[in-house]
This record gives C-alpha cells, sequence and structure tokens, in this order.
C-alpha cells in the first residue's frame, strides 16, 4: 500500500516535502498504524518544482509560465519518478516473483502488488491532472466546475436527475 502527503517543515516560509510511504498490506492495522512500529518504509520524496522555474520558462519562451503549464510540469515531474519507482527490476519481480528469506529462516517467492495508493484530494488531482483539464472535479459526474457552488441546494437533485451521464452502446 502506498501513502503520499505533502507536508510543510516548517512554521516560516515554504519549506516542504513530499515523501511516498510503502506500507506492507499483509501486516497487521494494529502493527501498521503504530508509530512506534516503524512500519512505514519510505521509498521516495516527490520534489517540488524549483524556485527557478519561471525565469527559466520565461528566457525560453518569452512569456511567464501559467498555471496550467505549471500545473502539467508537476504531473510530469510525478509522472518520472513514477516510472523511476517501477523500474525494470520492479516490473521483474511483479511478473516472476523474487525470493525473500523470511525472519524464521524460510524462502517464499514473493510477488509485489502495489493494491492503494492513498492520497488526500489536492494530491490526487494533481496526479489525475483533473483540476486542470476537466470541466468537472470529478471523472463519474457531469457537474461543471462554475457550478459547483449549487451542490446541495433544492434544485440540485433535479439538475443531477437531467444531467445524469447515460452509458450507451458508442
Amino acid at each position: 500500500m502506498i501513502w503520499s502527503d505533502s507536508m510543510h517543515l516548517a512554521s516560516f516560509g515554504n519549506a516542504a516535502l513530499w515523501p511516498i510511504y510503502l506500507f506492507l498490506g499483509n501486516q497487521s492495522k494494529y502493527i501498521r498504524a503504530k508509530p512506534s512500529a516503524f512500519a512505514a518504509h519510505h521509498l521516495a520524496y516527490i520534489p517540488k518544482l524549483p524556485d527557478t522555474i519561471q525565469d527559466y520558462y520565461k528566457k525560453t519562451f518569452g512569456t511567464s509560465a501559467t498555471a496550467a503549464v505549471l500545473t502539467h510540469c508537476k504531473r510530469e515531474l510525478m509522472q518520472a519518478i513514477w516510472t523511476f519507482l517501477l523500474d525494470d527490476d520492479f516490473i521483474n519481480a511483479y511478473e516472476h516473483g523474487m525470493v525473500i528469506e523470511f525472519p524464521d529462516g524460510v524462502s517464499h517467492q514473493v510477488f509485489p502488488r502495489l493494491l492503494t495508493y492513498s492520497a488526500d484530494y489536492p494530491e490526487k488531482t494533481l496526479l489525475a491532472t483533473l483540476k486542470f483539464l476537466g470541466r468537472s472535479p470529478c471523472p463519474r459526474c457531469l457537474v461543471q466546475k462554475d457550478t459547483i457552488f449549487n451542490l446541495g441546494a433544492k434544485r440540485d437533485r433535479s439538475i443531477r436527475k437531467k444531467t445524469e451521464r447515460v452509458d450507451d452502446e458508442r
């Protein structure tokens, strides 16, 4: 199971880290949830875009980078990190397994699987670039971003019925 969350390191300034942690899913949740059990395995840090990105972009393209361009760059950076993590060795272990000697001295063939990726909403939208590219904040519904403030209103239910997504043969 993979978990990540951006964290601020200081009360003043903007120092932040975005670590990625791995938890073993077959470990008891009572052990896994205890910080003192050291069950989290650190995989990587996702770096933020450098502060000089605007200067570089302006020098290269003659204009400042828009919010959309910066979001695209963040997504590409995230994809590059995952390409690095899911290298040929991992893919080989995923397909063919790997032999690990357990603490009891018995060797087992293990097949690593990534079952979940837990992140909060802002990070999920960054990963999927939904916030930037989509007209809707959710891939499952047709609520437009500019009408989100209407959610929960009396007319909301009738609007949802009228604009309900329908699967067809196409």
